[in-house]
């Protein structure tokens, strides 16, 4: 749109958070100077160069209010087996100036109570919030039968995310007419080739666009999130491409994780983490790939009245808001 502000910095490594913040915060200083009355800054994600920039517009106006969301904690953005050294060390120095700027954030959406309660922001108004979504499909299309039933994954691929527990679900199927498919890229990418190798029926596409990721979730007999419910980070994450398949009307199989809502017990199929996990992600398969059409096409509907009420872009904003400027629903 005309109104969109385009930054320009230096992308060299070492040198780039430097760079945008500076350039970030010679763009606000007119925002924050011009005109007077209440302003809001919505800040999306813990970033440093944007916080910084957003605190300095309102060290210039005190009238300027400042609300993050806050989709990952900094501290669980990359969870890949291999990380350097030198990564970890920065990224401490990283969350250390992050959370000295969100000491100056007035207002936050967050995904969980508890990352409200690990960003100290019990203080201050919030609002929980797992996911955002710009719009509802208006109708489910209806598949036909397929010759074959095709298990989709699509994220990142690794590890920690459960992938190695998928493959090893999987296995455990003999039909020659499945198909697992795994989008995306990892540190288990070369994993899920060796295993693709010995099993003609798994398909690994690498990295991909959102149209072509799209097209292997329109195929899709059921979807599957293997990430487990054993890692700290569970508490204060929410994986958005759970609301992702649950919007598609596909036939969901995921965890419960300790951070999200219990009525998504509803809508997926949820895997039982008392039992043995592969066993138990072939058992939650088998039953959202037998289920009755009647029962899926139910879940599909209670998730949209779900995400009408909760998750849409119009109705977050409008918390905002209300939450910012104290204004009456």
């Amino acid at each position: 749109r005309s109104s969109d502000l385009y930054v320009h910095f230096n992308n060299i490594w070492g040198i780039s958070n430097i760079s945008r913040t500076c350039a970030l915060k010679k763009a606000v200083r007119d925002f924050a100077l011009r005109e007077s009355g209440k302003k809001l800054i919505v800040v999306y994600s813990a970033h440093y160069p944007f916080l910084a920039a957003a605190v300095y517009a309102k060290k210039l106006n005190q009238e300027i209010q400042v609300c993050c969301i806050i989709p990952d904690l900094p501290q669980y953005m990359n969870l890949e087996q291999k990380r350097g050294v030198l990564y970890d060390f920065f990224k401490k120095l990283d969350v250390k100036s992050i959370e000295k700027e969100m000491d100056s954030v007035d207002t936050s959406v967050v995904l969980t109570d508890a990352m409200a309660h690990i960003l100290h922001l019990n203080d201050r108004p919030y609002i929980v919030s797992e996911g955002i979504v710009e719009s509802l499909p208006q109708e489910n299309s209806c598949d036909k039968q397929k010759e074959t039933v095709n298990i989709v994954y699509a994220g990142k691929v690794y590890f920690k995310f459960g992938i190695k527990l998928l493959l090893d679900a999987f296995s455990k199927f003999k039909n020659t007419n499945y198909r697992l498919v795994i989008c995306g890229t990892g540190d288990a990418a070369e994993y899920v080739k060796k295993c693709a190798k010995e099993d003609h029926r798994i398909t690994f596409t690498g990295q991909l666009s959102p149209d072509e990721v799209q097209r292997y979730i329109n195929s899709a007999t059921v979807l599957v999130n293997p990430r487990p419910n054993n890692e700290e980070y569970t508490k204060y994450s929410f994986p958005s491409k759970d609301i992702e398949y649950l919007l598609s009307g596909k036939p969901t199989v995921a965890f419960l994780l300790d951070g999200m809502p219990k009525c998504y017990q509803d809508f997926l199929y949820a895997v039982d983490q008392n039992k043995n996990i592969p066993y138990a992600i072939c058992a939650a398969l088998k039953a959202a790939i037998s289920a009755p059409k009647e029962e899926t096409e139910k879940r599909h509907t209670q998730f949209l009245q779900y995400a009408a009420e909760n998750l849409l872009a119009s109705a977050i904003a409008e918390k905002i808001i209300r939450m910012n400027f104290n204004e009456d629903a």
